[in-house]
């Protein structure tokens, strides 16, 4: 099913978003200080925006190929977390 650029979006937030309160429920329980919390947080947003930028800019026939990246770099990141999803999983 092709999702719409919209879509891609709103489903790009709500990754951003499970990270930056993992983050946040990392920095209450003491597992990182202020600064990583502060650092890791930009480096979040950041990236997450030029994911939609660059989403942006691409070709229709390129959407695919940039929500398969997006898609990959989540699972690397959370392999434990999501390790029992599949690419199917994402941005339904």
């Amino acid at each position: 099913m092709k999702m719409t650029i919209t879509e891609i979006y709103k489903n790009i937030l709500v990754i951003l978003n499970m990270e930056l309160k993992h983050l946040s429920n990392l920095y209450e329980n003491n597992e990182i200080n202020a600064t990583t919390f502060a650092e890791l947080y930009s480096v979040r947003i950041h990236e997450y925006m030029d994911w939609i930028s660059n989403t942006a800019i691409a070709s229709d026939d390129k959407i695919d190929k940039k929500k398969a990246f997006i898609i990959n770099s989540i699972l690397q990141r959370y392999s434990k977390k999501f390790s029992n999803r599949s690419k199917k999983d994402f941005f339904k």
